[in-house]
C-alpha cells in the first residue's frame, strides 16, 4: 500500500512537470507569433515609406484639356503622412503610412486639391481621389516611368484631362509654405478686377423697362481667417436703400473666364434678389442678369480712376 502511495506521488509529479512544460512552450510560442506579426508589420511599413520616399516630391508639367483643346501648366505635389488604421491586440492605436498629394493648375489657383492614396510598386501606379473635405470630387490614376508621372485626371465621371508631369524637386514646401503662396497668387490674380465698373443693365424688351445704371457696381477682395481670398461685389440700384454684399464665384482657369453671382434675400437684411452669368474678357464683364420680375443683359466695365 506504501508502495503504490509513492508510485501514485511520482507519478502526479511527472504529470504536473511535464504539463507546466507544455504551458511553457506554448507561452513561447505565443510570444514568438506576437515577435513574429510585429516584425512582419514593421517591415510592411519599411516597404510602405521606402516606396512612397521614391516617389515623394514636387512635379511640373501639362494638363491636356480635350474638351477645349487647350494645353495648361499643371503641378503635384506628392508625399505620405502616418494615418491611424485601428488597435492593435492590446488596444494601442496602429499607424500606417499614407500618400497625399495637392493637385493645382498654377494658372486657376481656384482649383487647388488635396489628394490621398495609393502607390502599387511593382506596377508603378499610383491612384489618387480628393478628400471628404473637397467640395468636389476628383480621381487621378497615373503610372510612373522614371522621374515622369503620365495618366488621366478624372471629375466625377468625366475625362478632365491628360497629364504629363516631371519631377521637379525632391525639397516639399511645408503646409504652410504652400497655403502663404497660394493666398499670395489669389491676391495678385483678383487685384486687377477690384475697383468701381461703370455697368449697364438692359432688361428684356419683354418686360418693358428701360436700361438702366446701377448706382453701385464695385468689385473688392475679402480675407477671412481660415478662408483663401475671394471676390466680392457691391451691388445698389438708384432706387435702391441697401447695397448688396455677394460672393462672386470667379473661375480665372475657364476661357473666356467666369464670372457669377447669386444674392438672395436673407432674413436679417432685405435686399435685392438676383443672379449675374457672365464672361470676363479683357476685363469687360459681359452676361445676363436674372431678376424675380425680369432678365436683362449686363456690361460692365472698370472705371480708370
Amino acid at each position: 500500500m506504501k508502495n503504490q502511495f509513492v508510485f501514485n506521488r511520482v507519478l502526479l509529479s511527472l504529470f504536473l512537470l511535464v504539463f507546466g512544460l507544455v504551458l511553457q512552450n506554448c507561452s513561447i510560442a505565443g510570444n514568438d507569433n506576437e515577435v513574429t506579426e510585429l516584425q512582419r508589420d514593421l517591415n510592411d511599413r519599411n516597404k510602405i515609406v521606402s516606396s512612397y520616399q521614391a516617389i515623394e516630391g514636387v512635379y511640373e508639367g501639362s494638363l491636356y484639356l480635350k474638351q477645349s483643346n487647350q494645353t495648361i501648366p499643371a503641378k503635384l505635389i506628392m508625399t505620405y503622412r502616418e494615418v491611424s488604421v485601428g488597435n492593435d491586440n492590446e488596444g494601442q492605436l496602429r499607424y500606417r503610412p499614407r500618400l497625399f498629394a495637392r493637385f493645382s493648375r498654377p494658372e486657376a489657383l481656384f482649383l487647388d486639391v488635396k489628394m490621398e492614396g495609393v502607390f502599387e510598386p511593382t506596377t508603378r501606379d499610383i491612384t489618387l481621389s480628393s478628400i471628404k473635405e473637397e467640395s468636389e470630387s476628383y480621381y487621378l490614376r497615373t503610372q510612373m516611368d522614371g522621374d515622369i508621372i503620365r495618366g488621366t485626371l478624372k471629375l466625377g465621371e468625366q475625362n478632365y484631362g491628360e497629364l504629363n508631369l516631371k519631377l521637379k524637386t525632391k525639397i516639399l514646401p511645408s503646409e504652410i509654405d504652400q497655403e502663404i503662396e497660394l493666398r499670395q497668387a489669389i491676391r495678385e490674380k483678383l487685384a486687377p478686377l477690384t475697383g468701381n465698373y461703370e455697368c449697364l443693365v438692359t432688361p428684356d424688351p419683354s418686360s418693358g423697362l428701360k436700361p438702366f445704371s446701377p448706382e453701385v457696381f464695385k468689385l473688392v477682395v475679402s480675407e477671412s481667417q481660415g478662408r483663401l481670398p475671394q471676390l466680392m461685389l457691391y451691388y445698389r440700384q438708384s432706387n435702391a436703400f441697401v447695397i448688396v454684399t455677394t460672393t462672386v464665384t470667379y473661375k480665372p482657369y475657364l476661357s473666356p473666364e467666369e464670372f457669377s453671382v447669386k444674392a438672395e434675400r436673407t432674413a436679417n437684411i432685405s435686399q435685392e434678389t438676383f443672379e449675374i452669368f457672365a464672361l470676363l474678357n479683357h476685363g469687360v464683364i459681359e452676361g445676363t442678369i436674372s431678376y424675380p420680375t425680369f432678365t436683362g443683359s449686363l456690361r460692365a466695365i472698370k472705371k480708370q480712376e
